[in-house]
């Protein structure tokens, strides 16, 4: 029950917040004009060929590289000596949840800088 009330209230805070929401100027403008393409996935698909594909493999790319090393790193560091290095569960668990924290603060502030 408690699950579904919490649900309800999610509902309707989201709603709140869509309905809230103004575009922005620009999309404004090309609203306005009438400019807006009737298919953009087929437009992203045709036009931007080369950004869609490289933004896609830079992402899977980060996302391998964060699984493969989140995966590796419990193994080997929960593993016993000589193969691995015998810390205790606990632990290491914590030490990932920091580091993915620390993964989750810093994706924003790259975009920010990307953007910069």
């Amino acid at each position: 029950r408690v699950p579904f009330i919490f649900s309800a209230v999610l509902v309707i805070i989201g709603l709140y917040v869509r309905v809230s929401l103004h575009e922005t100027p620009v999309f404004a403008k090309v609203a306005a004009a009438k400019k807006q393409v009737k298919i953009p996935l087929g437009t992203l698909l045709t036009k931007h060929v080369r950004v869609t594909v490289l933004g896609t493999f830079i992402m899977l790319a980060t996302y391998t590289l964060f699984y493969i090393m989140t995966v590796y790193s419990m193994t080997f560091s929960t593993g016993a000596a000589p193969n691995g290095l015998g810390l205790p569960r606990n632990e290491v668990l914590w030490m990932l949840m920091m580091a993915v924290i620390g993964f989750g603060v810093m994706v924003p502030v790259a975009g920010l800088l990307a953007d910069a």
